[in-house]
């Protein structure tokens, strides 16, 4: 792993609790970007008949990133502090198949491209078996709810 690693303890890192929360594993975390392992259990919401929709991987690499960014925090002396964020932007997703099994292992990267303050922007790639299914750009807010400006 790049660095040295604060916290192993994903309930430090993440304010996601079972069966909500789908970081498995830290593989590696450091200069901006992280891999993990992960899964969507058979017990989430969002599985059916054994399978989930792709797009649920989406929610999976904004983990990741809320991990990297409050690993990232902790190396820089802060306190760790797992903090609710938002999804506000995707392009470029692409999926393949459009269903994926419950409990299945997932490969996840993320590498972070882009910050302006509490906006990041990220590249992610999801593998199951060494086969892509998953890749794309996501934005993450994270802090005060988003919602209609206050400006006159």
């Amino acid at each position: 792993m790049s660095g040295s690693f604060p916290s192993r303890d994903l309930s430090r890192l993440l304010p996601h609790r079972e069966p909500a929360r789908f970081v498995r594993e830290i593989l590696d975390c450091g200069s901006g970007a992280i891999t993990c392992l992960g899964d969507v259990p058979a017990d989430s919401p969002y599985v059916s008949r054994g399978t989930f929709p792709s797009f649920v991987l989406l929610d999976l690499c904004a983990q990741c990133a809320a991990v990297l960014e409050v690993v990232e925090a902790m190396r820089q002396g802060a306190e760790a502090k797992p903090t609710a964020g938002y999804i506000v932007r995707a392009r470029g997703i692409e999926t393949a198949p459009v269903r994926q099994p419950a409990g299945v292992s997932f490969e996840v990267r993320v590498r972070r491209t882009g910050r302006a303050g509490e906006l990041h922007v990220y590249e992610a790639a999801v593998t199951a078996g060494g086969a892509a299914v998953f890749r794309g750009s996501f934005s993450t807010f994270v802090g005060a709810t988003p919602g209609p400006s206050t400006r006159p």
